[in-house]
């Protein structure tokens, strides 16, 4: 028999396949081992230098961040000095006012306070520049005299009020607006520098109000100066880190980014490697391999603000020439490089140790994959003759609980339906036979009384035919439901569709469930005609019990059946209104005998042979999806259920 040839196949061709491949397997696993090894000790490699990498940035970063710190911190650090200058001038002439203002005429006193004020000078270390304080008198807002005024005593005792600095700021009232509060405040405005007359640079001052002449005492700085100040002490707590002998730390200053011949000035060298005489950098310089290799890391500074590189030159701690790999990132603010770098000597020595290793690790990993492999295919041989047994009786004893089961579905949902239809004819015989019975009867006791007419007794039997023929029609509509004769046949889907509703429709209409259709388009399909129509059936069927078992509102009850036609698919879309399906019923929800009503003879297999019969017997999909929308300005939602056919032109 076929089937016993099968079985034979099964249990001899894999054995047969194994032995004869176990060679050719072994060869390509050789191979695949001397690639597998080289690529780990690949990997080790790059994992050395990746680290060797990350090593670079973190410390480059380290200084980065210190710099970030920096420049937070020059504000700061600029007004706590700033504004304790200016309260020592405050403290100055409260001081000699105190002490003569009931000796001297108050003239005198300000004389006096201008003149020691007037003696005081700082120093700015990185400009070799000096600063002063400066006093400002307010009388009202357009008359403003300078009492103090050092770098250029040619203005003092003139109204300033009209005075505004390089932008247009009227910073002098700015002065005053400081001291509202009747103690003082900053105020930043740009002024010229006394060397240098032509360019404007900003200014914080801190005002202090000296009350007794109405007086606003300030003293003030430039912060390009402070941010100098503040380069210096960066790069004087640099050169204290020390990284180790390996590990080359420098600072440029940046002036041209594109290059050139002198586009960056070395600030810190701890080796005093210098290319020119006044430590600039030119972008030409070559390395051991003529590489130009400053213009590449450029290119990156350019794009990304950070790079890597590798180079050869001479190595300082053995006279040797070697690849140095170099990080470096810039600071835009100051333009700043941040470089570190190491020499790639200790690294080359790990990767000679590591490739020392490899033929002995390749031969070990051959033998053993060798015996492996025999080993495995002698066990796997004998493992699937042993299952090809086993799996010979399990095949028999599931193809005959296979058809008894198929069988058992098939009836018990033909059964349901076959329950769901006598209620259709129920209920679609039962006012008919009302209209029957009443004319049946009225006419009989208008006969006993002899009141009726000849025209009323031919208009009651003609009511009477009306209704019996509805009764045939119902019965010819479900005389052929529940029975499948397996015959096959080009069918439209509408019609099927419309069969569909037609036996379902009186138990939607008596559950007030209202159907509204819209087939965009019709095709045809070849199939089982009575198959179809029971799953379509067994859908709308199942949205009715939902619509009652949630107890949905009646003027919320819809069910909408539309058809869509793409290129060659062919789509029926029926969605309810009964506000969907969880998303863990979803999965299930085509099982046989799963139900969300309490279990029962009958219950959950209406969906499952609805699955089988567009599934399997008609190569169709189904798909079901929760949707939302709006309909006569009502919110609603509901399952969609999708039936996707291929159809043929």
């Amino acid at each position: 028999m076929l089937e016993n040839k099968i079985y034979l196949y099964i249990k001899v061709i894999p054995i047969i396949f194994i032995f004869i491949t176990t060679f050719w397997i072994s060869y390509i696993q050789i191979d695949n081992i001397k690639v597998e090894v080289e690529q780990n000790i690949q990997h080790e490699i790059d994992s050395i230098y990746i680290k060797e990498k990350e090593y670079l940035k973190q410390n480059v970063s380290v200084i980065l961040d210190y710099i970030r710190y920096q420049k937070a911190q020059t504000l700061q650090i600029a007004q706590t000095r700033i504004k304790d200058k200016a309260m020592l001038a405050l403290s100055i002439a409260k001081n000699i006012y105190n002490t003569q203002k009931n000796i001297y005429p108050e003239e005198t006193i300000k004389k006096n306070i201008i003149d020691a004020l007037r003696d005081i000078k700082y120093k700015i270390n990185k400009t070799n520049s000096y600063t002063y304080y400066f006093i400002q008198e307010y009388h009202d807002e357009n008359n403003i005299i300078a009492r103090l005024l050092p770098t250029t005593p040619q203005f003092e005792n003139q109204n300033r009020a009209s005075v505004r600095d390089a932008n247009g700021k009227h910073h002098i009232m700015d002065f005053y607006n400081a001291c509202s509060n009747g103690v003082g405040d900053f105020v930043t405005y740009y002024w010229k520098k006394v060397k240098d007359d032509k360019n404007a640079y900003p200014k914080l001052s801190y005002i202090a109000y000296f009350e007794p002449f109405n007086w606003m005492i300030g003293y003030g700085e430039y912060l390009d100066e402070i941010e100098e100040d503040i380069k210096k002490d960066t790069l004087n707590w640099i050169s204290d880190i020390q990284y180790g002998k390996s590990y080359d730390f420098y600072v440029a200053e940046l002036f041209d980014i594109n290059g050139g011949k002198n586009f960056a000035k070395i600030l810190f060298n701890p080796k005093n490697q210098v290319e020119n005489e006044n430590g600039f950098l030119s972008d030409d310089y070559k390395d051991f391999n003529k590489i130009e290799y400053r213009k590449i890391y450029l290119e990156d500074l350019r794009k990304n603000k950070e790079s890597f590189i590798e180079y050869k030159i001479k190595n300082p701690n053995t006279d040797q020439y070697s690849n140095n790999l170099l990080y470096m990132s810039l600071d835009k603010d100051w333009n700043w490089i941040i470089y570190q770098g190491v020499f790639l000597d200790k690294l080359y020595k790990k990767i000679e140790d590591i490739v020392k290793i490899k033929d002995k690790k390749i031969n070990d990993i051959i033998v053993n994959s060798l015996l492996i492999s025999f080993i495995l295919a002698f066990i796997i041989s004998v493992i699937i003759y042993l299952i090809s047994e086993k799996l010979k009786t399990m095949l028999n004893m599931y193809k005959d609980k296979e058809l008894e089961s198929s069988k058992l579905l098939a009836n018990q949902t033909k059964m349901i339906a076959l329950t769901e239809m006598m209620g259709n004819i129920a209920h679609q015989w039962r006012q008919p036979l009302s209209v029957i019975s009443t004319l049946a009867s009225g006419t009989k006791t208008q006969m006993e009384f002899k009141i009726i007419k000849k025209v009323d007794i031919e208009k009651n039997l003609s009511l009477i035919v009306e209704q019996s023929q509805f009764l045939s029609k119902t019965i010819d509509n479900f005389r052929n439901f529940g029975t499948s004769n397996q015959e096959k046949d080009t069918i439209y889907f509408s019609e099927i569709l419309d069969k569909a509703i037609s036996l379902v429709e009186p138990i939607l209409k008596n559950a007030s469930i209202k159907i509204i259709k819209d087939y965009e388009l019709d095709s045809k399909i070849y199939g089982d005609k009575n198959e179809l129509i029971q799953s379509f059936f067994n859908v709308l069927n199942n949205s009715k019990e939902i619509f009652i078992e949630k107890d949905i509102p009646i003027e919320n009850r819809y069910i909408f059946i539309r058809t869509q036609k793409i290129d060659n698919l062919f789509k029926i879309i029926i969605i309810d209104t009964a506000g969907g399906i969880s998303q863990e019923n979803k999965a299930k929800i085509f099982e046989p005998y799963f139900t969300t009503k309490h279990k029962s003879l009958g219950k959950g297999l209406s969906l499952a042979l609805t699955y089988r019969i567009i599934v399997d017997h008609h190569n169709g999909k189904i798909e079901v999806i929760n949707e939302e929308f709006e309909y006569e300005n009502k919110k609603l939602s509901g399952a969609s259920f999708i039936f996707i056919f291929e159809i043929n032109n």
